[in-house]
């Protein structure tokens, strides 16, 4: 075991580590005795440890190592695929929410018609949508999407609000609409997150044009992204770590460029809650990441590299504070 990944070790980081969850959840004697002899060995260290578990404790799930072990994304699709047959599939991404009793199965799929479908995630939940032409299209939480099935083959257009991962069948062209734009696409897989104010696009594979609503257009290659809202669209970019922008597929957000307002926006696509904090507060820069199947845990992530805290009111608002 290498102690050395563990010197200036953060508590939001500790609660998803395996070997710490060994010693403080499943109790077994050799992890029981790193985190001992790393605590004698390095004192500094001794903050930062117990206080993530504490706050591990405190949520007193007793969850297995199977049920609290966050799915890779690779493994996500393949159960997907395993499970079901139908052309739509919906499902929580982490299994602590069903230990937590935060089960939001309350997805909409509609018919009209003219053969218009809506597919309506709450929050919480994802959905996996086969298109009728085959592609895939994974659907984040409290996200829509809405096409025509009766005139695909004139018209292979998708509305989207919110966050999906689109795979497009090669050879298949179609386009995608947003508020902000429209991305034309063909034989493709990328990402679209269209919330609040812009919609920003990651390109996984191929080539993907995102058009904005004066006509201008950008292509963007694999490992790109691009921004566009009213204003029209931003530079192309090459993203770091591009396999973060896919994370929230297996029960994870993380956050680039952010500040705390914007982290609180995202989190809140996750849990039906009402959070607030001082503008000074919203304007700090933030980096990290959180976990999208407990509330409690997500709270903890977004305020401790700050050094803030959070509170639950009376009124069933939180208030995240300095401390």
């Amino acid at each position: 075991m290498q102690r050395e990944k563990y010197i200036n070790v953060t508590p939001e980081s500790l609660i998803e580590d395996e070997l710490f969850l060994d010693w403080v959840l499943r109790q077994q004697p050799e992890a029981k005795m790193f985190w001992e002899e790393l605590i004698q060995n390095h004192p500094n260290e001794e903050k930062a440890i117990l206080k993530a578990k504490d706050f591990v404790l405190s949520l007193n799930h007793s969850l297995s190592k199977e049920s609290i072990r966050p799915l890779n994304p690779d493994e996500l699709w393949e159960k997907i695929n395993a499970k079901t047959q139908s052309k739509i599939r919906f499902f929580i991404p982490s299994k602590w929410m069903v230990a937590a009793g935060m089960l939001f199965i309350l997805s909409i799929f509609f018919l009209f018609p003219k053969g218009s479908k809506i597919i309506k995630t709450e929050k919480g939940e994802i959905a996996q949508i086969e298109l009728p032409d085959a592609s895939q299209v994974l659907i984040n939480s409290a996200s829509q999407i809405s096409y025509s099935d009766r005139q695909w083959k004139e018209e292979k257009t998708v509305h989207l609000e919110g966050e999906a991962y689109f795979e497009v069948i090669k050879g298949q062209k179609f386009t995608v609409t947003t508020p902000h734009g429209s991305i034309a696409v063909l034989g493709t897989s990328f990402n679209i997150h269209a919330r609040n104010d812009f919609t920003m696009v990651d390109c996984f594979s191929g080539r993907v044009a995102v058009i904005d609503q004066e006509g201008n257009r950008s292509i963007i290659l694999p490992g790109q992204k691009i921004i566009v809202d009213y204003t029209g669209l931003s530079e192309v970019e090459m993203v770091r770590n591009q396999e973060n922008v896919l994370a929230w597929r297996s029960g994870m957000v993380y956050l680039r460029e952010s500040t705390l307002k914007s982290a609180i926006q995202e989190l809140q696509w996750y849990f039906p809650v009402e959070i607030q904090a001082s503008d000074a507060i919203l304007s700090r820069p933030i980096e990290g990441f959180f976990k999208t199947s407990h509330l409690d845990s997500a709270l903890f992530q977004i305020t401790m590299p700050l050094n803030l805290e959070f509170e639950k009111l009376s009124n069933g608002i939180i208030l995240i504070k300095e401390k």
